[in-house]
C-alpha cells in the first residue's frame, strides 16, 4: 500500500499512533508486512522507538499514521 511506510536512517518503518480509532486496519496492512520495523509515535507525532516484534499492546497502539 502506497504512503504507508518512510525510511529513517535507512529502516524502512511503519509508523503507529495512539488515539481511540479502530486497530482493525492496521493490523490488516502489518499482517501483510514481511519482518516490518514499526516506528511508534504519540498522537503529536513525537517519537517512541522502533520495534522489529509483533505488534504488542495493541489495544494501545490502534491507527496506522501515514508519514511520507
Amino acid at each position: 500500500m502506497e504512503g504507508l511506510r518512510n525510511s529513517i536512517k535507512g529502516i524502512v518503518t511503519y509508523f503507529i499512533i495512539k488515539d481511540s480509532s479502530s486497530n482493525k486496519r492496521a493490523l490488516e496492512v502489518i499482517k501483510k508486512l514481511k519482518k516490518p520495523s514499526l516506528a511508534v509515535v504519540d498522537k503529536e507525532g513525537s517519537f517512541l522507538g522502533f520495534t522489529n516484534q509483533e505488534i504488542i499492546a495493541t489495544q494501545s497502539l490502534n491507527h496506522l499514521m501515514l508519514n511520507t
